[in-house]
């Protein structure tokens, strides 16, 4: 996670329920691997009848797509918290935390994006604005959100800012400028911030939480870009020699780079559940630690990804607009939950929960959102 809060392993008022669809609908359909094949489609998965590549499977057919199971049927979504245009999303024991942005660059006056970090807590209740700053780059809004026990880090290229959870003023890791180091990406371990810097240095950084200077962790040509962690290695997609996209790792201490695997699709998340990788992007794609071949557990448009004890959720936006889900060692793919009509961002689970962010067009309410398993 870095990116979104919920990726990676380390790694947003009153409750209203919305209307959720309980349409029986079949399974994503089978898995593709990444030498060839094509994954199910929808209508092939209610059937059963997912086609696969080498190393998948068969669509299953086993979701109806409407969240977690209550006493009394199907559970209804949650709306925690209403917001505009939620970006990003990050979870603690009792909180759930979002960064919203408001400008448009291709209509509004020239960024800087006026950025803002919210709290809720898991039970619903008072929204709490902890944050409001100026950042991000001309194109992009501020593109990453994590936290620990006691604050909130926001990326925002090119600042890193460190947020009290209970409220006060913002601390400045580090600021960059024009020809250098700009924060894309952040992670939290122990005692240190890791940031990544896909501009021009295209390394990993480390600054304590304490303050000070940050220093690179690996400096190269690999234009580091989104990350992820175990705690004890870093995970990130950039580029390799020749220019192709490779998913790397090595460990948070300085250490040799390993190549995982060339990317099949330009990535947008990275969770680790080792020996596999997810990422999301064109595509939810999973990569063996241990020289298994990538598999494509799911061909469309995929934006955040969280992982729990069993399973891979993800939010989709190619047109179908659903929260996905597989099984860490399986291949294929269910429908969790349906939410036609709406725009789905990020997403982040704990033990008993999914929680995400939706939205209908940019600048119009949105929401912060949760169901049960």
């Amino acid at each position: 996670m870095g990116s979104g809060g919920s990726s990676g392993a380390s790694g947003r008022g009153g409750s209203t329920a919305l209307d959720g669809s309980t349409r029986s609908n079949g399974g994503m359909g089978g898995a593709a691997d990444a030498s060839g094949g094509t994954a199910g489609s929808d209508s092939d998965a209610s059937e059963g009848g997912g086609t696969a590549g080498i190393g998948g499977s068969g669509g299953g057919g086993a979701s109806a797509g409407s969240g977690g199971t209550c006493a009394t049927g199907p559970c209804p979504p949650i709306e925690l918290a209403t917001t505009t245009n939620p970006l990003l999303i990050a979870l603690d024991d009792e909180n759930v935390y979002w960064l919203s942005f408001t400008n448009d660059p291709f209509r509004g006056p020239e960024p800087p994006w006026q950025s803002f970090v919210y709290k809720v807590s898991k039970n619903g209740g008072p929204q709490t604005l902890l944050w409001h700053g100026e950042g991000g780059s001309s194109i992009s809004p501020p593109l990453a959100l994590d936290v620990d026990a006691t604050h909130v880090y926001v990326a925002s290229a090119p600042e890193l800012v460190m947020i009290p959870k209970s409220g006060g003023e913002a601390v400045l890791l580090f600021r960059g400028s024009r020809g250098s180091p700009m924060p894309l990406d952040v992670l939290v371990v122990d005692d240190s911030v890791y940031w990544s810097d896909g501009e021009t240095n295209s390394g990993l950084w480390r600054v304590p939480k304490s303050g000070g200077i940050s220093e690179p962790v690996r400096v190269g040509d690999e234009g580091a870009t989104v990350m992820a962690s175990t705690g004890s290695h870093a995970y990130w997609s950039g580029l390799g020699e020749l220019g192709n996209h490779i998913l790397f790792r090595a460990p948070l201490t300085g250490g040799p780079v390993e190549q995982i695997a060339e990317l099949v699709y330009e990535v947008g998340e990275i969770a680790v559940a080792e020996p596999h990788v997810f990422t999301s992007g064109y595509g939810l794609v999973r990569y063996g630690l241990n020289g298994e071949a990538p598999v494509v557990l799911f061909d469309r448009a995929t934006g955040g990804i969280a992982l729990d004890d069993e399973s891979a959720y993800w939010t989709e936006n190619g047109g179908v607009e659903v929260i996905g889900r597989v099984r860490l060692d399986e291949t294929t793919a269910d429908v969790f939950m349906r939410r036609p009509h709406k725009t789905l961002t990020d997403i982040a689970v704990d033990s008993e929960n999914v929680y995400w962010l939706e939205g209908d067009r940019l600048d119009e309410p949105a929401s912060v959102m949760k169901v049960a398993k």
